[in-house]
Parts: C-alpha cells; structure tokens; sequence
C-alpha cells in the first residue's frame, strides 16, 4: 500500500508540472505566435490550453496530493487561452 500511495504521489506531482508547463505553451502560442504569425496558433493554444486543464484536474484528483496547488494554477491558467479561443471566434464571427 504504501508503494502506490509514494508512487500516485509521484504521478500527481509529475501531472501538476506538465500542467503548469503547457500552460506556459499555451499562453506563448496564443500571444506570441497567434498574433505573429497566423491565425491557426490560436486553435494550438486552445487545444494546449484543455490539455493543461485536463492534466491539471487529474493530478488534482489523484489521492494523497501534495501538488493540489500546482494543479490549480495549471487548470485555472490552462483554461485562459482555451476561454480567449472562444472569445476570440465569437467576436470573429460576429464582426
């Protein structure tokens, strides 16, 4: 028992860093490349942008987490490009 708790508390750790760091990618492709070079960064950025909320919310629920913080930023940081995508199309299209 207490190899799997040491080794979800690994995982969870491990998942809340990939977290954080696709939320770095997803707000570089959303500004930098989005705005600089074309418009299709945009759509990276949002899909970046879930796959930082998804990481982020399973490593969250991953039992005996010490990384619950972390995790948030990844999922709350995460979700700002994806929310932005959506925006972004919607004033699009309405325009």
């Amino acid at each position: 028992m207490a190899a799997s708790t040491t080794a979800s508390r690994g995982d969870a750790r491990t998942l809340a860093n990939v977290s954080v760091a696709l939320r770095i990618l997803a707000i570089l492709a959303f500004f930098v490349l989005g705005f600089a070079v074309g418009d299709w960064w945009f759509v990276v950025a949002f899909v970046i942008g879930v796959a930082a909320v998804v990481t982020g919310w399973t490593a969250r629920n991953r039992p005996g987490n010490d990384h619950r913080r972390t995790a948030t930023i990844g999922i709350v940081l995460g979700a700002v490009p994806a929310v932005w995508f959506i925006v972004y199309i919607v004033v699009d299209s309405i325009a």
